[in-house]
């Protein structure tokens, strides 16, 4: 199972998720679109991870649109085995087509984590 959240997404609460094998819970990919909105207000919470290649990721794109990503708080949730546990990537750049030179400007504000416990894939959860 796959939960991505893209732009205009505005107050979700995502709760009580078992996730796995999958992405986890990405936000995004914001800052692509010249009409991108924002993302505003996400609450993730009691959510279990197993498996997954993330656990809660969000992710802009560089040298992009003026955009807003905030309030996000991800809690209580359980990550057995997920090969990025947490991850904000502001150079998401798939295929490898984007100006990396360019930060993104997409403002990434007022981001909560909270009782994220478990096991990592990899050395490196964060």
């Amino acid at each position: 199972m796959t939960v991505s959240l893209g732009q205009g997404s505005k107050d979700i609460l995502v709760s009580e998720v078992f996730c796995g094998p999958g992405q986890g819970i990405s936000v995004g990919s914001l800052g692509k679109g010249i009409k991108d909105e924002e993302v505003v207000g996400l609450t993730v919470r009691n959510c279990t991870f197993t498996c997954t290649s993330n656990g809660v990721r969000v992710k802009t794109w560089p040298d992009s649109h003026i955009g807003i990503a905030s309030n996000f708080t991800f809690e209580d949730i359980v990550m057995n085995n997920v090969e990025n546990p947490i991850v904000i990537d502001q150079l998401y750049c798939p295929y490898n087509k984007c100006n990396i030179k360019v930060p993104s400007q997409v403002k990434t504000s007022n981001v909560r984590f909270n009782n994220i416990r478990g096991t990592s894939a990899n050395k490196v959860a964060v």
